[in-house]
C-alpha cells in the first residue's frame, strides 16, 4: 500500500441514516455493511450501541458473525459532564458492543462547549481524556471525531487544539476534523489540516458535510494536505444536505490521484454499490450522479456524439467501464447522424436511410415523443420504416371505462370518502387485436386503467404468445408536456418492463393519458415478442407459433410448455401479406387524459 493512501471510513449506517426520508432496519444495515465489506472499505460505522433497538440488534448479530475484511465501528459520545468514564452507561454500551473500533464524538468549539454542552473547557478536556483512556484500556482502537472543529478553530484555535492534544495524550489512534456545519471552503480546510498535522503526532482524518456542495472538494483538499482518513457515505447520504460522497471520492482518488492501486477495491463494482445502497435506503437512484449515474456518460448533442465516434476520450474523462457504468448515445431532436448511427449499431438494427430516419425521429419528438428515454420504442420505430417489416399484432379497437360501485348506505359512503376514495372504482378495458389476419376480443379489469389495458392486451395475445404473462411492468411515469393546456395537455408516458433479468423501456405520447399508455404497452409487448421470443426482428418472413416456440426453446426462455395443445392442433401463420394495423395514434372514446387515473 502506498504511504499516502487514505483510509476509507463509511458512516452510511449512522450519519447516512440521519438523512430525511431514510429509515434503516437492522437487516438493511447488515446488508449494507456486508456489501461495503466485499467492496473493500476499511472502516464501517454501524450505529450507536445503546441508543436504539435497531443498532443493538446489528451489533449483536455482528458479534457472532463479524465482517471478513473491514473493521466495524461503534459510534458514541465521550462521557457526560461530571460523570467518570468508567461509570458512564453509554460508554459501557460502546465497549460491550463487540466492535473492535470505537469512535467518540467530542466538542471542540468553545461556543458548543459552553452554550450547547453547558460545561467548561476544562471539564470538556477531562471528558475527552478519561473517555479515550478508558476505551484504550479495554483494548479498543479509538478515533476522536472533533465536532465543529473548523468553526471552533476559526473562533478560538487554542481551545480546539487543546481538545485534540488531550485525546492524543490519552492514546487516541487518530483525530477526525469535522466540518459539521458544512460551511468551510477547501482552501481553509487545506490550511487547517496542514497546521494540525504539524502540531500532532497522530493520524488525522476529515469529516465534511455538503451544505455548500463542497464535501468532496474539502475531503480532497484535506487528503492532499496530509489527512490519512476520510469519512463519508455512499451516495452522499447524511444530515441536512449530506456528507462526503464516497461514490464520487473513491474513483477520484484512485483514477486521478493514483491511490488504492494496491488495495483490494474493485472499482467495476462501484455503480452496483451505489444502486444497492440506494435501494436499501428507499431512495431514487440519481441518474445524474458523477461516475455511476445513467447520464454520467450519456451524449446527446450531435457534435459530441460525432466526436465520441472518432475518439472516446473526446467527451469522457474516464472509460465508464472502469466504474461499472456504460456509455449512452442519445437520439433526440438535438441529435445528428452520428448519434443515430451509433444508436443503430447499439440496437443491432439496420437502417437504409439515416437522414430519413433522423427526420422522422425529430418529427416525432416535435410532437412530444422522447426517444432518449425509450430505446425499445426507438428500435421499433426504425424497424417500422422497413416496408418488409411485419408487426406481430395490431390493435384495431380499444375502450377503457371507469365506474364506481353503488354505495350501500350513506354511512358507508362517508366512510369511504374519508378513507381510500379509489378503492371502489372499477376499471375495465376491452380491446380488439388482429393476429395473423384474425381478430380477437378480450376484456379485463384492473386496479387502474393501465393495468386493465395490460391485462386485456395479454389476454388477446395469449393464444399465440403465452409467454407475455411473464413480463413485469416495473415502472410507470407520466409527464405533462404543455401544462398550460390544462386538461387538453399532451401526455408523455414512460414504461419500464422486465422479463427475468432483461429490462427495456418504451414510450407513448398523446393528448389522452390512456392512449399514450396503450402505445407504450403495445411497444413493450411487441419488443418482447420480436426480441426475446423470435430471437430477432421479423422482416417479411412467415413466422408460425411453432417457430415462436422453437425460438423460445433455443434461447432457453420457454414458459414451461404453455400453449402446447394449441401448438399440436396447429395455429394460424403470419403471412407476408399481413397488414400492419398498429394504430398508435388512436384515442380512447369519450375520455381525456384528465378523466382517468393511471
Amino acid at each position: 500500500m502506498k504511504k499516502d493512501t487514505a483510509l476509507l471510513y463509511d458512516t452510511t449506517c449512522r450519519d447516512g441514516a440521519q438523512m430525511q426520508g431514510i429509515q434503516f432496519s437492522a437487516q438493511d444495515k447488515l446488508a449494507i455493511a456486508q456489501t461495503l465489506d466485499r467492496f473493500g472499505i476499511d472502516y464501517i460505522e454501524l450505529g450507536w450501541p445503546g441508543a436504539n433497538p435497531v443498532d443493538d440488534k446489528v451489533f449483536e448479530q455482528l458479534a457472532s458473525h463479524p465482517l471478513q475484511k473491514s473493521k466495524w465501528v461503534a459510534f458514541g459520545a465521550t462521557c457526560k459532564p461530571g460523570i467518570d468514564a468508567k461509570e458512564d452507561p453509554q460508554l459501557s454500551a460502546l465497549l460491550n458492543s463487540g466492535a473492535p473500533v470505537v469512535t467518540l464524538v467530542a466538542k471542540s468549539s468553545t461556543f458548543h462547549i459552553e452554550k450547547i454542552l453547558e460545561t467548561t473547557v476544562t471539564e470538556n478536556i477531562r471528558m475527552i481524556t478519561d473517555s479515550v483512556a478508558h476505551c484504550k484500556s479495554r483494548g479498543k482502537e479509538v478515533w476522536l471525531d472533533a465536532e465543529h472543529f473548523f468553526d471552533g478553530f476559526k473562533s478560538d484555535a487554542s481551545v480546539s487544539m487543546q481538545c485534540l492534544k488531550a485525546a492524543v495524550d490519552a492514546g487516541v489512534d487518530g483525530v477526525v476534523l469535522c466540518d459539521t456545519n458544512g460551511g468551510t471552503l477547501p482552501s481553509k480546510v487545506s490550511e487547517v489540516v496542514a497546521f494540525v498535522k504539524r502540531q500532532l503526532n497522530c493520524a488525522v482524518g476529515i469529516h465534511a458535510h455538503n451544505d455548500c456542495e463542497l464535501a468532496v472538494a474539502n475531503a480532497l483538499a484535506a487528503i492532499e494536505s496530509g489527512a490519512s482518513m476520510v469519512q463519508g457515505t455512499i451516495n452522499g447520504y447524511g444530515e441536512r444536505c449530506g456528507n462526503t460522497n464516497l461514490i464520487s471520492l473513491i474513483p477520484t482518488l484512485q483514477l486521478k490521484l493514483e491511490q488504492f492501486d494496491e488495495r483490494n477495491i474493485d472499482l467495476k463494482k462501484l455503480t452496483e454499490l451505489s444502486r444497492v445502497v440506494a435501494s436499501r435506503s428507499n431512495k431514487m437512484f440519481d441518474a445524474f450522479a458523477p461516475y455511476v449515474g445513467d447520464s454520467a456518460f450519456a451524449h446527446k448533442a450531435g457534435l459530441h456524439a460525432s466526436a465520441m465516434h472518432k475518439h472516446r476520450q473526446s467527451y469522457e474523462h474516464i472509460d465508464p467501464e472502469l466504474v461499472g457504468n456504460h456509455r449512452k448515445i442519445l437520439v433526440s431532436n438535438q441529435a445528428g447522424r452520428s448519434n443515430l448511427k451509433q444508436k443503430v449499431e447499439a440496437l443491432n438494427c439496420t437502417v437504409d436511410n439515416l437522414p430519413s430516419a433522423l427526420s422522422l425521429i425529430k418529427q416525432k419528438e416535435a410532437c412530444g415523443y422522447q426517444f432518449e428515454e425509450g430505446d425499445a420504442s426507438l428500435a421499433l420505430l426504425l424497424k417500422r420504416m422497413d416496408e418488409h417489416y411485419v408487426s406481430p399484432f395490431a390493435v384495431q379497437e380499444f375502450s377503457v371505462t371507469t365506474s364506481s360501485r353503488a354505495s350501500r348506505s350513506i354511512s358507508s359512503t362517508l366512510t369511504r370518502s374519508l378513507g381510500n376514495a379509489s378503492a371502489d372504482l372499477l376499471h375495465h378495458a376491452a380491446i380488439k387485436v388482429m393476429v395473423a389476419e384474425q381478430s380477437f376480443w378480450s376484456a379485463a379489469e384492473g386496479n387502474g386503467p393501465v393495468e386493465a389495458i395490460d391485462k386485456a392486451l395479454k389476454a388477446s395475445l395469449n393464444h399465440q404468445w403465452p409467454e407475455l404473462h411473464q413480463i413485469e411492468l416495473t415502472d410507470y411515469k407520466v409527464r405533462i408536456l404543455d401544462p398550460e393546456s390544462a386538461t387538453a395537455a399532451t401526455t408523455h408516458v414512460w414504461i419500464e418492463s422486465k422479463f427475468r433479468e432483461n429490462v427495456w423501456q418504451t414510450i407513448g405520447c398523446s393528448t389522452s393519458i390512456i392512449d399514450a399508455s396503450r402505445q407504450a404497452l403495445c411497444d413493450s409487448l411487441e419488443y418482447f415478442i420480436q426480441h426475446f421470443v423470435t430471437g430477432e426482428f421479423v422482416t417479411g418472413k412467415c413466422v408460425t407459433a411453432k417457430t415462436t416456440r422453437q425460438a423460445l426453446n433455443h434461447s432457453g426462455l420457454d414458459s414451461g410448455g404453455s400453449g402446447s395443445d394449441s401448438e399440436k392442433s396447429g395455429e394460424s401463420e403470419f403471412t407476408d401479406e399481413y397488414n400492419d394495423f398498429t394504430t398508435r395514434n388512436s384515442k380512447t372514446k369519450g375520455a381525456s387524459n384528465g378523466d382517468q387515473a393511471a
